[in-house]
């Protein structure tokens, strides 16, 4: 009963939000039904998501198997529609990732379990490394405009630091750990009386896994970044397609690339259902920073609209949520 009021009042949030796009004029609702109409571009979209949902599936399967958990990719695909339906239409109620666990938890035997956990997370966390990534990479195209004012100049430096910190302090994390691996503090570190009721033992072997194995498990990663990259363009092309369908004149592609995954990484923050208004508002000022004309702030209009198709392509989760095999079934 708690989860559904605090779903209902990020509802009112998110509902508070679109209204207040509204009034700003950015969000043009005859605008919206124009593009929902319009065959062409919402049965492409939901195409190109229903990839992307697909793809998302491969890249948790070479994330999996990086770390020598074999199961079947069919099924799999299947739990991945199904829990992106759950983040998608019923977010903050039922976890997608919550419900990855649970399926891996049933179809793993115990000494998989704790690093197939690990996969949900990496993927979740590389994802949002790769956002970072397209962001910067489109900040270099855009170098000469950002760097002219404060603003422009903390974002490049800060999506620079994240590119550059984020890889070095795993590297330095997994040096901590070899080192305290080989001083022997691990199994005192486990009977700590704070630890001693946490699958401990179980995080540690997964982790010296993760160690001994560094190889498979950096060119899993690496292989997870671009898959996740790809998937980002395509969202881009979407969004792209959407707005020449809407007639929103013209903007350089480097400024949706920017645009985007700012958006997207906005649209993370716990404050409505999978970040509705919030990732429209951060859409609109960034689309307005970089090109400050009165017609680029209808592109909110544009993002809506690409997020309502990300929404229904998802919908097919549903069903694959009711295919999923018995516990008994696991694939082998």
């Amino acid at each position: 009963m708690k989860a559904w009021g605090i779903f209902a009042l990020k509802s009112l949030i998110a509902c508070g939000l679109l209204l207040w796009i509204w009034q700003q004029g950015i969000l043009d609702p005859k605008l919206l039904w124009h593009g929902m109409v319009h065959v062409e571009t919402w049965s492409v979209g939901i195409a190109i998501n229903l990839l992307i949902i697909s793809l998302g599936a491969v890249r948790w399967h070479l994330l999996l198997r990086g770390q020598g958990c074999r199961l079947g990719f069919s099924w799999l695909h299947k739990l991945t529609y199904a829990t992106t339906f759950f983040n998608s239409v019923v977010p903050g109620v039922v976890g997608g990732d919550v419900l990855r666990i649970v399926y891996l938890l049933r179809h793993l035997p115990p000494e998989q379990q704790m690093v197939a956990g690990l996969t949900v997370l990496f993927d979740r966390l590389l994802g949002l490394y790769s956002m970072f990534v397209l962001a910067f990479l489109a900040a270099l195209f855009l170098q000469e405009a950002l760097l002219v004012s404060r603003s422009g100049t903390v974002l490049f430096y800060l999506l620079l630091a994240i590119l550059l910190l984020v890889p070095l302090l795993a590297v330095l994390l997994l040096c901590l750990f070899s080192r305290i691996s080989a001083l022997g503090w691990l199994p005192q570190l486990a009977q700590r009386a704070w630890l001693r009721y946490l699958p401990v033992h179980k995080l540690l072997a997964a982790i010296e896994l993760l160690r001994s194995q560094w190889r498979q498990t950096l060119f899993s990663f690496f292989q997870a970044v671009l898959l996740s990259l790809f998937c980002q363009l395509l969202a881009v092309w979407v969004l792209i397609r959407v707005s020449a369908t809407l007639d929103l004149g013209s903007t350089a592609l480097q400024n949706y690339l920017l645009a985007a995954p700012i958006a997207w990484i906005a649209n993370m923050l716990p404050l409505s259902p999978g970040g509705l208004g919030i990732g429209e508002i951060a859409f609109a000022q960034v689309c307005q920073w970089l090109q400050p004309e009165a017609v680029v702030a209808l592109l909110v209009t544009a993002f809506l609209l690409a997020r309502l198709l990300q929404i229904l392509a998802s919908l097919p989760g549903i069903i694959a949520y009711f295919l999923l095999d018995n516990p008994q079934k696991a694939p082998a």
